[in-house]
């Protein structure tokens, strides 16, 4: 036996929406990574002021007198370090608080990949459901008339 198609046919009308159903979740597993990506930009701009600070990395391995961490930091369009006490403690007082939001940030970072990775198993295991042919028994089975 074979089940034809019958536009209108409540079969027909549950392929259709089926078939929308898996065009959605297609549409949105090649969303949701990048929608991921630019709700987290944005939620780490609004939340961290961007400072114009300039890490000059290559002058502390020079030799010569050990200097303080963070007396590296230079401004932006500035040609030179922070010239007081005040001033160093200053940046090292900002490079401080940098490090502790990169660690604050690494630590949401982890917990985002383990929730994405739970939504990843979890739409892997609706895809196995759309194609599996479930067996109906026979109770709920219409009965044919002929």
């Amino acid at each position: 036996m074979s089940i034809v198609k019958v536009p209108g046919s409540p079969n027909h009308e549950l392929e259709e929406e089926v078939k929308q159903m898996a065009a959605k979740l297609a549409d949105l597993r090649a969303t949701v990574l990048d929608q991921l990506k630019a709700t987290r930009a944005s939620l780490l701009a609004a939340n961290e002021p961007v400072q114009d600070m300039h890490f000059d990395f290559g002058s502390r391995h020079l030799p010569g007198p050990s200097r303080l961490p963070g007396s590296d930091l230079v401004a932006v369009g500035s040609n030179e370090g922070p010239s007081t006490g005040e001033e160093q403690d200053e940046a090292v007082e900002q490079t401080q608080l940098l490090k502790q939001k990169y660690l604050r940030n690494a630590e949401l970072a982890s917990d985002l990949l383990k929730r994405l990775k739970e939504v990843m198993e979890f739409m892997g295991r609706i895809d196995k459901l759309g194609s599996h042919r479930p067996v109906i028994h026979p109770a709920f089975k219409r009965k044919r008339s002929s």
